[in-house]
């Protein structure tokens, strides 16, 4: 069962983050010492990964809630990392955080997948808003891929029918 943030709200209630597994993809102690606790303390799960290598390991066979990928990983990179996620049509919210704030990564890191970007340092209050958005879009658009499959036909029709009416 996959647990959801309530859609009216931004807050996820306790209750449903206690199964929320996230994956933290991260080298620096410091920083993925704080936002494991601080994650934790907000009733996640958290998978530490330390290097580029052991985070794609756990990506092969967990479902994760979210993902929270460095780019500047021993092993192998973060933006690696992405395009092997992506090209395997894996679709966990990705936000990246990273020290490296050129803008031209943080456009690399959008194209190629991740949907949203971090820089260091940041407020972790900040970095919990935007994982409770990511994983909110992340669940609205699973429901409306569901309803759309299971109204296909409906669908159809009243594109059709708002396409004649212009």
């Amino acid at each position: 069962t996959r647990f959801k943030c309530d859609r009216s709200s931004d807050v996820c209630s306790s209750d449903l983050r206690q199964n929320m597994k996230i994956l933290l993809i991260e080298d620096d102690e410091i920083i993925g010492d704080a936002v494991k606790s601080s994650l934790e303390k907000a009733d996640y799960l958290v998978e530490w990964a330390k290097n580029g290598l052991e985070g794609e390991i756990a990506l092969t066979d967990q479902h994760f809630e979210a993902i929270i990928l460095d780019l500047g990983l021993p092993k192998k990179g973060g933006l690696d990392i992405l395009k092997n996620l992506r090209s395997k049509k894996i679709k966990f919210p990705v936000l990246i955080i990273s020290a490296n704030e050129h803008f031209d990564n943080k456009i690399l890191g959008l194209d190629l997948g991740a949907d949203d970007y971090l820089a260091k340092p940041f407020n972790l209050q900040e970095l919990h808003a935007r994982l409770r958005v990511l994983i909110r879009r992340n669940n609205q658009s699973s429901e409306d891929r569901k309803s759309t499959r299971l109204n296909s036909s409906h669908t159809w029709i009243s594109y059709a029918v708002f396409c004649l009416k212009k």
